[in-house]
């Protein structure tokens, strides 16, 4: 992304008053940017947070401690998808393990609010569990209680299609609604706005950063008419995005559950 859309981003940002974090990700590695460090200090004179995800790989201890000395960070979530090297390999393709884990341990020390992503199919997830724990205590044991004892990871609306990610989701019904286009706003690096960070190809674009201000764009009436059709006030077509969601299942899981109650 181009430095003037992004302080231009920054500037809407800090002056929307519910906005209070920004993400530098889509499904990428934030600190292949070689402008990750004068992003930083960007967001740090605003009154923005930044809540960074990473594999760690790169983020390295002089980036750490950029992070530290600005006071930026909400949180730093590391990719860790197992605490042993090979089964980090066989996950990841990666041989940046070491580094990872270098890095991590790094983190902690300088005193960074580091929370873990732990990444997986339900079965590996829970086979990885007791080397995480016993290598990160808390960090690990406080995201496992947030999953509840399932995976979180996505298959970004069948985009992935090899087992284990496979979710095979498809919802016939009216749709139910969804937190993700509520709370996130998700920008393209040309400055596009999407429904959500699952539309991996970003084929739900509603209009431009660069085109007026946020209160303006999210109240537009094409931003309106896709929450109308998340929310199920209008009828979603068979190809829409949310309709492949694992997201978007269990909101309409959770309403049927309520409907047989009450009932």
């Amino acid at each position: 992304m181009e430095m003037d859309l992004f302080q231009e981003i920054l500037d809407k940002a800090a002056g929307h008053s519910s906005v209070d974090t920004v993400q530098f990700e889509a499904y990428n590695e934030p600190a292949l940017d070689v402008r990750f460090e004068e992003r930083v200090r960007l967001v740090s004179k605003t009154r923005l947070m930044l809540k960074l995800y990473t594999n760690g790989s790169l983020l390295d201890e002089g980036k750490i401690d950029l992070l530290q000395k600005t006071g930026v960070l909400k949180a730093v979530r590391f990719n860790l998808p197992a605490a042993d090297k090979e089964t980090f390999r066989k996950m990841t393709g990666s041989t940046s393990f070491d580094k990872t884990l270098r890095h991590i341990d790094y983190a902690i020390a300088r005193g960074l609010p580091v929370e873990l992503s732990i990444q997986g199919g339900d079965e590996e997830v829970a086979r990885n569990r007791s080397g995480l724990i016993k290598r990160y205590g808390a960090i690990a044991e406080k995201e496992y209680a947030a999953m509840r004892g399932r995976s979180v990871t996505t298959d970004r609306c069948a985009e992935v299609a090899r087992e284990p990610y496979r979710k095979d989701v498809r919802i016939r019904g009216r749709l139910a609604g969804c937190r993700l286009p509520l709370r996130v706003v998700v920008i393209g690096i040309h400055g596009a706005i999407y429904l959500c960070c699952e539309d991996y190809h970003q084929r739900t674009a509603f209009g431009n950063i660069r085109d007026g201000s946020l209160e303006d764009l999210l109240s537009g009436p094409e931003a309106v008419r896709l929450r109308r059709r998340v929310f199920g006030l209008d009828w979603a077509a068979d190809d829409f995005i949310c309709r492949s969601c694992i997201l978007m299942r269990d909101a309409v899981q959770r309403q049927s559950t309520v409907h047989t109650d009450a009932d």
